[in-house]
């Protein structure tokens, strides 16, 4: 993953986000739905 021009905090930010949407729906963020993301 790379987030071009943005510093370590964005990035641990961002994975941390990602990661709990996973662990909520119980899904892979790739198999999750333009709804579930909103």
């Amino acid at each position: 993953m790379s987030i071009l021009g943005r510093s370590q905090s964005t990035f641990s930010n961002y994975s941390r986000h990602v990661a709990a949407m996973a662990l909520h729906f119980g899904k892979i963020p790739t198999e999750l739905d333009q709804e579930q993301v909103q």
